[in-house]
């Protein structure tokens, strides 16, 4: 399985950032090259100074965003959420009451659905940083 699909999406990562996520992700997405785009790493900083020769020390160069994974982003979600995780043809689904979050990923749609959660405060950022931090 490709490592793009055991993470969140760049758009997701950022939108979890912006809704307070500040916990750290094993793994983060980052400008490595201004040919090359966008590459994921568990260490930045040690893959631009393989890649540069300089290992920078302002994050605003290669624009760190956090690509979270399966794990973490179920760490975060509530319990009573993470009941309903299941794979039915091509779909993961993840539960939410009446709505259902679905994709072809399983980080896709669990971070959808964390997304949701914190988008209509069923859920604080705080709540989900902590959970990831147990």
């Amino acid at each position: 399985m490709k490592l793009q699909d055991q993470v969140c999406t760049l758009e997701q990562g950022k939108r979890l950032a912006e809704l307070g996520i500040t916990a750290s992700p094993k793994w983060m997405y980052f400008n490595c090259h201004p040919h090359s785009g966008l590459c994921l790493s568990e260490m930045p900083n040690r893959h631009m100074a393989i890649l540069t020769g300089h290992f920078p020390l302002d994050p605003s160069e290669y624009s760190l965003t956090p690509a979270f994974t399966v794990a973490e982003l179920g760490q975060m979600l509530p319990d009573q959420i993470t009941q309903y995780i299941r794979r039915e043809s091509n779909n993961w689904w993840v539960g939410l009451g009446p709505l259902m979050a679905a994709s072809s990923s399983e980080a896709d749609a669990r971070a959808q659905a964390l997304i949701y959660l914190l988008e209509t405060n069923q859920l604080t950022a705080d709540e989900a940083n902590k959970r990831l931090m147990q």
